[in-house]
Order: structure tokens, then sequence, then C-alpha cells
């Protein structure tokens, strides 16, 4: 199971004869779980990880994507616009307080004024599912046939142009230049993956940190020494909580297996996956107390 953003939705797909062959290597079954989430940092990465917890799913191997450019940043994945109230349980409510109270005021006032009236809340995604030809097609839901293999979307493997790949670089550093700028590491996204990794020390789940691979492009926007600091972070983090650092952020130099320096196409993405199997997840998935009944 893969925890991450987008960058882990379009990256961490594996088809149903991948997750076969692993299983032929390891002599048990395998199968593989992508709780990607557009704009997610380690917030919300600890938000899921709760939620899968409580209904009790307990993986033999977690990936938790590790975003450095969040990791200065404010909580930015817990605002209205990517985690909107009604996307939220009434037992999710703490961890937001906890982490973001000061900014999300309120919350528990809009849950109440929201739930109760919960078809109304959700009128859109009702309607959706029972009669999407009722809405405009920007609001409609793809069915079953809209989604590929492995239960994701298949937009990522449309293929781009020259001219399409740096306008979408273009509209990324719009993004993430003012995340950089005055770049200091520490804060929420910080403090909450560092809680995400002591949760599964407690629960005795194996678990692996990730980053993602960047761009040429992309890795020339970190100030100089930016990531070096983070590296050096997030491998003595790695050693406290028996949680390795997977660092793929160079596995891949050819700007064409990216959208925009740091979404994968297809090209990209059977390049990563074969290496993270190889390199990552075999080994671990190979670890007695992990095979053992």
């Amino acid at each position: 199971m893969m925890l991450g953003s987008s960058r882990t939705e379009h990256a961490f797909r594996v088809r149903k004869d991948e997750e076969k062959a692993w299983a032929e290597i390891l002599g048990h079954p395998v199968a593989t779980f992508n709780f990607g989430v557009p704009g997610a940092g380690s917030l919300t990465e600890l938000l899921t990880w709760g939620r899968l917890r409580r209904d009790g799913v307990r993986p033999s191997l977690l990936l938790i994507e590790v975003l450095p450019a969040y990791l200065a940043a404010p909580p930015s994945d817990y605002n209205e616009v990517f985690l909107p109230t009604d996307r939220l349980a009434w037992r999710d409510l703490p961890l937001i307080e906890r982490y973001v109270g000061t900014i999300r005021t309120g919350l528990r006032r809009d849950w109440l004024e929201s739930w109760p009236m919960a078809g109304y809340t959700h009128r859109l995604s009702l309607i959706k599912l029972v009669g999407p030809e009722l809405l405009p097609p920007g609001y409609r839901l793809a069915g079953a046939a809209g989604l590929d293999e492995s239960g994701a979307p298949p937009t990522a493997d449309a293929p781009v142009t020259s001219e399409q790949r740096q306008r979408a670089i273009q509209f990324a550093g719009i993004e993430y230049h003012p995340r950089f700028a005055g770049f200091q590491l520490g804060g929420p996204q910080c403090q909450a993956l560092c809680e995400l990794l002591a949760s599964c020390r407690k629960e005795g789940v194996s678990v692996a940190m990730v980053v993602m691979p960047e761009g040429p492009t992309f890795r020339s926007w970190y100030p100089p020494g930016t990531w070096e600091d983070i590296k050096a972070w997030l491998t003595q983090v790695g050693r406290e909580y028996n949680a390795p650092l997977v660092n793929a952020r160079e596995w891949l130099d050819d700007e064409n297996d990216f959208r925009d320096s740091h979404h994968l196409l297809l090209s990209g993405r059977d390049k990563f996956k074969e290496r993270l199997g190889r390199e990552t997840i075999l080994p671990l998935l190979r670890r007695p107390s992990l095979s053992s009944p």
C-alpha cells in the first residue's frame, strides 16, 4: 500500500500481471493499493492512515511518499479546497484541529451544518452516480470503463507534445517556486510525518519513505543546499523509526518520462515501478517477520 500525492496517484499503478509476477517470486499472494490524493502532504497521509487503521487495515508493507517541497510549507493540504468539510468524518476533526485549528476556525460548526443535510451536501456526488447525464460534462464522474486495470484514471497515459510539456512545467513552477523561496525545513508537515511513522512502528507495520522521481528542471528549482538538508533529516528520521528512505528523486533524467517534470507518464511509471519493486518492495516483503503466517 502506498500513501501519497498526485505523484503517487500517477506512478504507483501496478497491473494484475505485475502483482502475479511478484507473488510468484515471493511464494504468496500480493495485492497493491494506491492511496494517492492530489495535493496531499504528510498531514493528509496521516489522516488517511488513521482512517485505514479504524477500518482494521494493516498492510504488510506501507510506502509513504515524502514530498520535499512540502516539508517547510504551511499545512495547505488541510485547507477547504483540498480537504472540504463534506469529506470529513466527525472522528477526523480532532486531528485537523490539532494541526490547523487556528487556520480552519469553526470547523465543527461547519460540519454540523453540512452533515444533517447530507443529501443536499453530497447532491453532486449522488447525481454523478445515478444520473450523470443530468450534469454538465465537467461535473460527470467516469464509470468503471474510465479506469485502467489498476483502478486509476488513465489520464496520465495520454502523450504530450514538447509544447504541452513546457506549459505544464511553467504551471508547476508557478505552484512550487513560492514553496522553495526562503525554504526552512520544519513545521506541521514534518511533525505529521513523524507521527505517522511512530504510529506504524507502534502497530508493527513495515514502512518505508519514498521520495518520488523529479525531472532535471524540477530539481533545478531547489535552492543550494536545500535537498542535502532534507535528505539528511529524512535519513535521521528513517533511522529513528526504522523506516528506510527510498531516494528515487534522480532515478529518471529524461524529461520525456514526465508530464511536467514531476508527474510521471507511462514510460516513466514503468521504469519507476520496476526499480521500486526490485530494490524496495520485494526485499522488504521477503523479511521473515512479514512472510511468516
